[in-house]
């Protein structure tokens, strides 16, 4: 049986690319593929807050943000006040003696017996209605998906375009 032998040249070239690459992939490698997982997430959860929410103002929904916390870990955040109680629901609120004159003022200004009824009570509730966590759970195999093709994109740019005579070309 016939030995060949093959001379691969660049070698030590290409090793330097990759230890290259190896430092710059846990911060802007991952974090624009990180960000953009999130991305997938936010607009799936932007979508869900037009499809389940009467009377928009658009203020939850323009809420929405993706917050870098680290180059592995991102927040999605929709940063105003009723947020959370959208998403959790609140059990036995206690009313307030403010609360109790501003739901009689709605009440003489609109006839609406809801006025009338939460006038009355001593605690409210607000069910739970949920945009966020619903979106995460439908959502979560494309922001993988996202999330490889953008660490494939930004190591693409990174990537040496050929290695050739002993010199590797970027």
């Amino acid at each position: 049986m016939a030995h060949s032998r093959e001379r691969v040249t660049g070698v030590k070239e290409l090793t330097g690319y990759f230890r290259g690459l190896a430092k710059e992939a846990p911060g802007k490698l991952t974090a624009a593929a990180v960000h953009a997982g999130a991305e997938v997430i936010l607009e799936a959860a932007k979508a869900n807050v037009r499809a389940n929410f009467e009377n928009q103002t658009g203020a939850l929904e323009n809420s929405g943000k993706v917050v870098m916390i680290n180059q592995y870990t991102a927040d999605i955040e929709f940063d105003i006040v009723y947020s959370a109680v959208h998403e959790y629901g609140l059990d036995n609120q206690v009313i307030t003696e403010r609360q109790r004159g501003f739901f009689w003022a709605k009440w003489y200004e609109t006839s609406e017996g809801m006025w009338k009824a939460l006038a009355l009570s001593t605690t409210y509730t607000i069910p739970a209605r949920p945009y966020l966590r619903p979106a995460v759970d439908s959502h979560r195999g494309k922001a993988a998906a996202v999330m490889g093709k953008a660490l494939r994109h930004e190591m693409a740019k990174s990537r040496p375009t050929a290695v050739s005579g002993g010199r590797l070309r970027i």
